[in-house]
């Protein structure tokens, strides 16, 4: 087959070989850098993409920035002409690559030409991040007081109802979710009969996991025993009925009874476990809300390695209520503020655990009580990983902070929900139950 001519000053290099990709698909992509300097050097088509094997590609981060990406001009195979013809201009990397069925990695530029070892971790059929999402519309949402006794991160308001002002933020978080992200989300709402004022905060009651993360093998839902009495009501029977509708859960771990006043005993769902899925190892930070006891029962049913327990407080010394307000671990970087950490040698372990996998971004205490610690990887409508946060929290990282993010993640997804923040005491990724 005959190679195709490209059109205007862009990258002249196949996608794979061309002749390769031609014979299996009938299609041909040639890879442009339309938003270059055309005196400044192309690169190279292994410098942008990977092919790990059959299915799974590595991608220069670069190549899926918005300023930076790589797009493609597509042509398909006339069998009757005997030719190529012009298909379509101007196919983002990533589009073309998700419409072929192929699952993707987002590479930091340097390690492009790294060897095998690297990459080997992308063949593991189990994925840190997803893009389907439930959430809960702060329809009833209310100042929480009980909740607010072991969370400081919650403000008490100062005057009336804030809800028009919490649904207004609320919206516009769904809007820069669904439609700037393309993430595919299950809306629901609640109302002042189910007594649950936090209700938008769906993450603490259930979790799931895909067959390739969960012990057994199979698709598992977990729900979990939440510490304030106000917030059980959150676990709805049309939710549960919802979620076991879609036909995935094979197999289902109730931790609930735990809650009863005879046992006591918490474990607030991925509030309180943050989880490096691929690697199967989960992050706790102990206390009121997270049982450690409770944490490891809970590694040893979904087949986890390991458990990295420790203890994490405020400025003002207070226990942090949950662990994804202080860390956020994703495919190929980690946030934490380690200065929460006051034991040194916990705080090493922590630390050493995460750096010998990602690239670790350490923040302040100050940037934890801005919510920085409380973003969540996820998958965008093309198939590669962003990461999705608060405005405040976007703005309280320095620049160079979302620089190496950036070096991970094709964008920073963020939209400003101070008044949820303030008055909830969570913030985007507490907004967000991932579905698997």
């Amino acid at each position: 087959m005959q190679t195709p001519r490209s059109w205007g000053p862009a990258q002249q290099q196949a996608l794979f070989a061309g002749a390769e990709l031609g014979q299996r698909a009938k299609l041909f992509a040639v890879l442009r850098e339309p938003f270059k300097d055309e005196a400044a050097p192309l690169r190279a088509a292994s410098e942008i993409v990977r092919a790990i094997n059959d299915t799974t590609v590595a991608i220069a981060t670069s190549a899926t920035n918005h300023r930076s990406q790589v797009l493609a001009s597509l042509f398909s195979w006339d069998d009757a002409g005997g030719s190529w013809k012009p298909k379509r201009h101007g196919v983002p990397l990533s589009e073309l690559l998700h419409g072929l069925g192929h699952t993707m990695h987002l590479v930091p530029d340097e390690m492009m030409h790294a060897g095998e070892e690297y990459f080997a971790h992308m063949l593991n059929p189990c994925s840190q991040s997803t893009n389907e999402f439930v959430m809960v519309s702060p329809t009833a949402f209310e100042f929480n007081a009980e909740a607010a006794q072991d969370n400081e991160f919650m403000r008490a308001p100062s005057g009336g109802s804030l809800k028009a002002k919490v649904l207004e933020e609320f919206a516009d978080l769904y809007d820069v979710l669904a439609h700037n992200a393309g993430l595919n989300i299950h809306l629901f709402e609640h109302n002042a009969g189910h007594g649950t004022p936090d209700a938008c905060f769906p993450n603490n009651w259930f979790s799931t996991h895909g067959a390739a993360e969960a012990k057994g093998a199979v698709d598992t839902l977990v729900t979990y025993p939440m510490a304030v009495a106000t917030r059980r009501g959150e676990r709805r029977a049309d939710i549960l009925d919802y979620l076991e509708g879609l036909g995935r859960y094979k197999r289902q771990v109730d931790m609930t009874g735990h809650e009863s006043a005879e046992v006591g005993r918490f474990l607030e769902g991925t509030g309180v476990l943050v989880l490096d899925r691929v690697r199967g190892v989960a992050y706790v930070t102990l206390g009121k809300r997270c049982d450690e006891e409770l944490a490891r029962e809970w590694v040893d049913k979904l087949g986890y390695k390991e458990l990295v327990a420790f203890h994490a407080t405020d400025a003002a010394g207070n226990p942090i209520y949950h662990t994804n307000v202080m860390m956020c671990v994703g495919s190929g970087v980690a946030i934490i503020c380690s200065e929460s950490i006051e034991d040194p040698g916990e705080r090493q372990h922590v630390l050493a655990k995460l750096r010998a996998s990602h690239e670790v971004v350490e923040i302040t205490r100050a940037q934890m009580g801005a919510f920085c610690g409380n973003a969540l990887e996820v998958v965008n409508g093309r198939g590669v990983p962003g990461l999705a946060m608060s405005t405040r929290a976007h703005n309280a990282f320095t620049e160079e902070q979302r620089a190496v993010m950036l070096k991970h993640v094709c964008e920073l997804y963020h939209a400003p929900i101070d008044t949820l923040e303030d008055l909830g005491g969570g913030g985007v990724r507490c907004c967000l139950a991932e579905v698997f």
